[in-house]
């Protein structure tokens, strides 16, 4: 199943568990209830930023809504951007602006 996909079913589980509307959670995350709809019905790509902001919002980790159990990072590449991390039957790898490289490498050191 496409990770965008794993992640809207859980995000929803997750929204209606804690009965959080669209609109509630569209306001946590400063944007308006149609562009949420849109998110939650796979119409727009959920970029990473969105999906830590969606996290936060409902109080897990990213990794829960992609499903990723007993997640190993195996690699923050120097120069490619790349992020490869495997959990249970599910390998996840994310193209990351370089930029954004050497954030992401203290994120992970710190958890």
């Amino acid at each position: 199943m496409e990770l965008n996909t794993i992640a809207i079913k859980k995000i929803r589980a997750l929204r209606t568990e804690k009965q959080l509307s669209q609109k509630d959670m569209a306001e946590q995350l400063l944007i308006e209830r149609s562009t949420y709809n849109k998110i939650e019905t796979g119409k727009t790509e959920l970029t990473l930023s969105m999906l830590e902001k969606i996290a936060t919002s409902l109080d897990t980790e990213v990794a829960n809504l992609l499903n990723i159990e007993n997640t190993t990072i195996y690699e923050v590449a120097n120069n490619t951007g790349t992020l490869s991390a495997q959990g249970i039957n599910t390998t996840l790898n994310l193209h990351i602006p370089t930029e954004a490289i050497e954030e992401l490498k203290k994120f992970f050191q710190t958890k």
